[in-house]
């Protein structure tokens, strides 16, 4: 569920070309175009523009949208492809560190050690490498000598919530921004099986401790006004900081 969501046009080329791509492009949400709305005090928030993501002019592109589809839905297919190949995943053990280890035949391996989710059982592997794609702040590349993280936290706190809304907001299937002076600001972005996700961002004077899913709500329902909104369901809240690369 939730998470990372959205594929650009050239990934989607790419997953055609591994015959990775058909599920996804059935059962994701294909976004065409951009909204700005804006709002104040004393004007109530309007559309002030609408702009395709992909014009043919300017750009070339066998998709020209953005596909929508959970972090879930493109493991599941890569994972799928993965065992039709004869390759299992294992999950449900964190990585802790690796040291290296030299065989008889002088082949350099990885002794890598693993922590077992929810539990205190430790599990130790050979590998040929690891792979550090476990965000800023990479607890592999903290093990790789001679390495460190350049990303540099940011004071800019972000909630999000995917969900099935009853509004009457009408660009609720298009990717859309709304800023109200008052309030702040609101990214909406269409998902997969009639959900909307909804990103807001905290003041500098709140903390990530403030953000739970109530707050989000109240947060886009100031922003979204005069605009109804209610939530059918919700199916993921998260939270995070903004990291900046430089």
């Amino acid at each position: 569920m939730g998470r990372a969501d959205g594929i650009q046009p050239k990934t989607i080329e790419t997953l055609q070309m591994l015959g990775l791509a058909d599920n996804l492009l059935r059962d994701g949400v294909k976004v065409y175009d951009i909204c700005m709305w804006r709002g104040s005090s004393t004007s109530p928030i309007h559309r002030i523009s609408r702009q395709v993501h992909y014009p043919a002019s300017v750009v070339d592109v066998l998709h020209p949208f953005i596909l929508l589809c959970h972090q879930g839905m493109v493991e599941s297919v890569l994972i799928e492809d993965l065992r039709v190949s004869g390759v299992r995943v294992s999950r449900g053990h964190r990585f802790t560190n690796f040291d290296h280890k030299r065989s008889d035949e002088n082949i350099d391996t990885l002794n890598v050690s693993l922590e077992e989710v929810g539990g205190d059982i430790m599990k130790h592997v050979l590998a040929d490498y690891v792979i550090g794609c476990d965000g800023a702040r990479s607890l592999v590349r903290q093990h790789i000598e001679g390495t460190h993280a350049t990303a540099k936290p940011q004071k800019s706190y972000w909630g999000v919530l995917d969900g099935e809304l009853d509004t009457d907001f009408p660009d609720i299937w298009s990717k859309t921004i709304v800023f109200s002076e008052e309030h702040g600001s609101v990214l909406i972005i269409p998902r997969e099986r009639n959900m909307t996700r909804i990103y807001i961002e905290m003041k500098s004077s709140q903390y990530p401790s403030d953000i739970d899913q109530r707050f989000v709500m109240n947060q886009a329902q100031l922003v979204l006004a005069p605009y109804q909104v209610q939530w059918r369901s919700v199916e993921w809240f998260g939270r995070y900081q903004y990291v900046l690369w430089p």
